[in-house]
């Protein structure tokens, strides 16, 4: 909001020390829990806050943008 941006893709620090502490990535996920993941438990718990894929989609989407 500071810089007058609407998401953390638009930033040319994309991905800076305070958004890297909140990605979460399904891959991390699953090997920090040793195993597989329900798939209910992925679409409830893990799909919703999985920012990662969505901020390089949004990236790729418009790598020009700040």
């Amino acid at each position: 909001m500071q810089r007058g941006i609407d998401h953390c893709a638009q930033c040319e620090q994309c991905v800076c020390e305070k958004l890297a502490e909140r990605l979460v990535v399904y891959e991390e996920v699953k090997h920090r829990v040793g195993g597989e993941i329900p798939e209910e438990d992925t679409l409830r718990f893990i799909r919703p806050y999985e920012n990662k894929k969505r901020l390089d989609a949004l990236k790729s989407a418009h790598p020009c943008e700040p």
